[in-house]
């Protein structure tokens, strides 16, 4: 299994709860970060996620293990005031990586 470490700066975003909307065009989204907010919006944050693995993944020389198993292992440094479920702050990797990996 090959080893793909890197950095995401910033501070990191939990997944939201996706809302959904009723009516004839029912769809799910989530929901937009107020303007004062210091953190990225959820799309931004995973498409933030996506780019740092991508740019950390083309300084790898040699092929990809295609056998399908992978390890995800996360350090989050979190200011302490800062108050989140760190379930959510590993589902938003998870989402982010899926279909990129």
């Amino acid at each position: 299994m090959d080893s793909v470490t890197f950095t995401v700066p910033g501070l990191p975003v939990p997944q939201p709860r996706a809302r959904v909307t009723t009516g004839e065009k029912a769809h799910g989204y989530y929901p937009e970060r107020s303007l004062r907010s210091k953190r990225l919006s959820y799309p931004d944050y995973k498409e933030w996620i996506v780019a740092n693995y991508l740019k950390a993944r083309g300084r790898i020389t040699h092929g990809y293990d295609s056998s399908g198993l992978y390890s995800l292992s996360i350090k989050a440094y979190l200011p302490v005031k800062y108050k989140c479920d760190m379930d959510k702050v590993i589902a938003s990797f998870m989402d982010a990586l899926t279909g990129v990996i």
